[in-house]
C-alpha cells in the first residue's frame, strides 16, 4: 500500500513541478513579447521623428 502512495505522491509532485515550469516559461514568453513590442514601437517612433526632421530640412531649402 505504501508503494502505491509513494508512486501517487511522486506523480503529484511531478505534475505540480511541470505546471510551475510551464507557468515560468509562459511568463518569460510574455516578457519577450512585451519587449519586442516596445522595440517595435521605439523603431516606429524613431522613423516618424526622422521623417519629421527631413520634412523640416526640406522646408528650409
Amino acid at each position: 500500500m505504501e508503494k502505491c502512495n509513494d508512486k501517487k505522491n511522486k506523480h503529484n509532485i511531478t505534475l505540480t513541478l511541470s505546471s510551475e515550469v510551464y507557468e515560468v516559461v509562459d511568463r518569460i514568453a510574455n516578457v519577450n513579447r512585451r519587449t519586442k513590442k516596445q522595440q517595435l514601437e521605439a523603431t516606429i517612433e524613431s522613423v516618424f521623428l526622422n521623417y519629421e526632421t527631413v520634412k523640416k530640412l526640406l522646408g528650409l531649402l
